[in-house]
């Protein structure tokens, strides 16, 4: 008997687009026309649901097209424990925090319009014209970023993770075990890896979460999969 989450708006808000997106079909939860479970993404992980084990009414929408995502390939057994040693080994940068504070704009002094001085082949004179800052868009201030070195560090937003050859960006593989961590899962299994292709990983018979791979082939990428943590798979 499949088991209600008892939070799964929260479960699926790790899941789905930021409200006011430019993408608003993966702001909220759906049910998958074709694969029948309730899917919630933002694009690049996704999660998929039984409807048995949800209590919330979705629509239903046809997203999934063609994506294999009950196409296994492979069965790993993979703590939680080892993704987390994995996201630890990963680069580390300065966690830097931004604020913005407002000023008086320096290219208008404030005044919302600049002035410039225009030929009129008409009458061969010189006219001053004048116009809305273009700096400013005519408000008179600036908002002016700030940067803030808070002394911590942070993982580095672009780091990756290398498991069985296919590279995940991390921030994928924390959002995978903010999941496992919310429904008290311990362990997951990896039943599909794909170079270019969806990768699969199961939380149980109920819950599946998809992570679309990197591809980073190019010479430019070297430096990111010489830094990619590799997790090895028995």
């Amino acid at each position: 008997m499949a088991r209600i989450i008892k939070n799964e708006q929260e479960l699926f808000d790790l899941f789905v687009e930021e409200k006011n997106s430019m993408r608003p079909t993966l702001e909220t939860p759906f049910i998958e026309e074709n694969d029948k479970r309730v899917w919630a993404s933002e694009g690049h992980i996704l999660i998929m649901v039984n409807k048995e084990c949800v209590t919330g009414e979705y629509e239903v929408r046809k997203m999934g097209n063609n994506l294999p995502v009950r196409d296994f390939n492979c069965n790993y057994d993979i703590p939680i424990s080892e993704l987390e040693k994995a996201i630890e080994k990963c680069p580390k940068e300065p966690e830097v925090l931004i604020s913005y504070k407002e000023k008086k704009c320096p290219e208008c002094d404030g005044k919302g319009e600049v002035e410039t001085e225009y030929y009129a082949d008409y009458d061969n004179k010189y006219h001053d014209i004048s116009g809305e800052c273009p700096i400013c868009g005519g408000l008179g201030t600036i908002n002016e970023e700030i940067k803030t070195n808070t002394g911590k560090m942070i993982t580095k937003e672009d780091s990756v993770i290398e498991i069985n050859r296919v590279y995940l960006k991390y921030i994928y593989i924390e959002t995978l075990i903010k999941g496992c961590k919310m429904l008290e899962i311990d362990n997951v299994k990896l039943l599909r890896v794909s170079h270019n292709n969806i990768n699969i990983f199961a939380l149980n018979d109920d819950i599946h979460i998809v992570l679309m791979p990197l591809y980073l082939g190019e010479e430019e990428d070297r430096e990111r999969r010489e830094e990619a943590v590799k997790l090895e798979l028995r």
